[in-house]
């Protein structure tokens, strides 16, 4: 693992904020491919695939998995997301899953359809859009967004409302989480689960979180903890103890 572990005596203050969110991702993300075969649609708004893996072929007929691409709003980045539906379900309750940093959608896939077939529920996931080497958006701005779409994509096409819908994170996924849990416009959410939570996207790059290298500017932006005391949502946190990246403080 190679990181800076100083940004405060490295950048100048007006190079800060666009440098310290990315070297965020200081490691190449363990991804699984997965294939996309296009499915005929009448939509102008998205295109819609049949999903395959080659690894966790789906074997429960009652689960049926569909990908979907869109546009994000005001931007021509475009956004993967993978919905299980649950046709068991008595229900629309879904999760929506955001992973962490160095997975993807055919990392975790497994992971989804264990929630889909155990809880009786729809699970959802998504990608994480890339940010162009020039592009001033901050890492955490970017993946908040990214949510913000699949939350929007789902209720406005996939006949979902935020009543129905519980936010999951693992570890790097609470930051969008969180940050969407706590505005206002998804109040309503029904929950929210939090695997192995992180307070900054800091500290996946510094180990030491009595470190005084973050930078004061920073810290209520990118502050999950302070974000987190706004959400009116159940919240659920599951942590270990005996974590060697993140500690539990």
């Amino acid at each position: 693992m190679s990181c800076t572990s100083c940004f405060y005596n490295t950048f100048s203050k007006s190079e800060k904020t666009s440098s310290f969110s990315k070297t965020i991702f200081f490691s190449a993300p363990k991804k699984v491919r997965y294939t996309l075969s296009p499915l005929d649609t009448q939509s102008k708004q998205f295109h819609t695939f049949n999903f395959s893996h080659p690894t966790y072929p789906i074997t429960f007929p009652w689960i049926s998995s569909t990908a979907y691409k869109f546009k994000k709003n005001l931007s021509n980045k475009v956004l993967t997301l993978l919905y299980l539906k649950n046709k068991n379900s008595t229900s629309n309750t879904t999760i929506i899953l955001s992973h962490s940093f160095d997975k993807n959608i055919g990392t975790i896939y497994n992971t989804m359809i264990d929630l889909c077939s155990m809880l009786k529920v729809n699970v959802i996931s998504y990608e994480y859009t890339a940010i162009p080497k020039n592009d001033r958006i901050t890492i955490e701005d970017n993946v908040t967004s990214d949510l913000e779409n699949v939350i929007d994509f789902s209720i406005k096409h996939l006949s979902l409302s935020l009543e129905n819908i519980f936010l999951m994170s693992l570890s790097y996924g609470s930051i969008p989480t969180i940050s969407v849990a706590s505005n206002e416009f998804y109040q309503d959410i029904s929950g929210v689960i939090l695997i192995k939570p992180i307070a900054y996207g800091y500290f996946l790059c510094n180990r030491d979180a009595s470190s005084n290298c973050f930078l004061p500017e920073l810290e209520s932006e990118y502050d999950s903890t302070y974000q987190a005391m706004k959400i009116t949502s159940n919240v659920f946190i599951v942590h270990g103890e005996d974590n060697e990246h993140i500690s539990i403080e």
